[in-house]
């Protein structure tokens, strides 16, 4: 119950725990369907919503902190109902059989559309571009790192108009950015972010329904190896390093570099890393040197890594046919990847 003048209720069961009284809406007053979505999010937890009858007065304000809160509550209640908390145990997911690796497969991520040649369209199985540089050129895109709640219809929106123009996978980084994915009918695929470093956390999210993972870039070979299921291993590119809430591009150069992605900060010993715009004028910051495997493809062939990924950030189209080259004929690059 969310009721003008009343203290925020939520009955669950036998229990009911209640909050702060909400505000009048200055502006964009809160929906039944934010309450649902707020109060479904059960995952970690035993429990699951069936179904949800919902009081709610219009014209009302409440942040989402407050309902999450109040989930948190009402669980942590129903738990402990019998006197004494569940073990953890009691709400681990099943065991998956987790499939052989199949065959070769090779997807990539292309954070530049005009980066994407033919000859990698002929290359990659499959070809990601960010959500918000979509243009309907590739069977992919990957989902912007950072979603907050208050953007997920834009989100929907986007990931919907991503599908008409001939989507079919998304790749995805956060455990609670699968359901966009599914809802815009999208086939959805781990991304690293997800940070698979075992076998256990490997079936997790082969059970929640990713077609495929990228593991962790922290992994060496022979653990990448032992993982097995349908697991890519990342053999090309520069890893991203961290997100940034405030534009960089904004603050030390103009928006139009930015926006070119011909932003990049020097460490003390001049080292450059790229920073690349996302969503929102958020920035990512990735490495000042690419991973490359080029000349490694034999030892790993022999772990049985024929799943890999390739990362491209800063290169131009020419640079990518070049680093493709040196993967179809095992050789190393001749001259290193110049910045844009």
């Amino acid at each position: 119950k969310i009721k003008r003048g009343e203290a925020i209720a939520l009955t669950a069961g036998d229990i009911t725990v209640f909050g702060d009284a909400p505000e009048e809406a200055l502006t964009a007053p809160i929906d039944e369907e934010t309450v649902k979505r707020c109060l479904g999010k059960l995952g970690g937890t035993p429990f699951e919503l069936k179904c949800i009858k919902i009081e709610l007065d219009s014209g009302l304000m409440l942040p989402i902190s407050k309902l999450n809160a109040l989930r948190r509550a009402a669980v942590e209640e129903l738990l402990s109902a019998d006197g004494s908390e569940r073990e953890l145990a009691d709400i681990s997911p099943a065991p998956v059989d987790l499939p052989a690796r199949s065959g070769e497969a090779k997807t990539a991520v292309f954070y530049r559309p005009e980066s994407v040649t033919d000859r990698a369209r002929e290359f990659f199985d499959i070809i990601y571009l960010p959500l918000e540089r979509y243009d309907g050129s590739t069977e992919g895109v990957m989902l912007p790192e950072v979603i907050f709640d208050s953007e997920r219809s834009e989100m929907q929106k986007m990931l919907r108009e991503a599908a008409k123009k001939g989507a079919r996978h998304a790749l995805v980084g956060n455990i609670g950015h699968i359901d966009l994915a599914r809802e815009a009918g999208l086939i959805p695929h781990g991304d690293f972010r997800l940070n698979v470093t075992n076998r256990y956390s490997m079936e997790f999210y082969t059970s929640l329904g990713f077609e495929d993972i990228i593991l962790s870039p922290e992994l060496t070979i022979p653990r990448l190896r032992d993982i097995g299921g349908r697991s890519f291993a990342i053999v090309y590119g520069r890893a991203p390093l961290m997100v940034t809430e405030k534009c960089v591009g904004r603050e030390i150069s103009d928006c139009k570099t930015c926006r070119d992605g011909r932003v990049a900060l020097k460490d003390r010993r001049n080292a450059e890393f790229p920073v690349l715009k996302t969503t929102s004028h958020r920035s990512v910051i990735f490495n000042s040197v690419p991973t490359f495997m080029a000349d490694r493809q034999s030892e790993l062939d022999r772990a049985g890594l024929s799943m890999r990924h390739f990362i491209f950030t800063v290169e131009s189209a020419v640079e990518c046919d070049r680093i493709i080259d040196c993967y179809q004929n095992n050789t190393p690059l001749d001259k290193p990847i110049r910045r844009m």
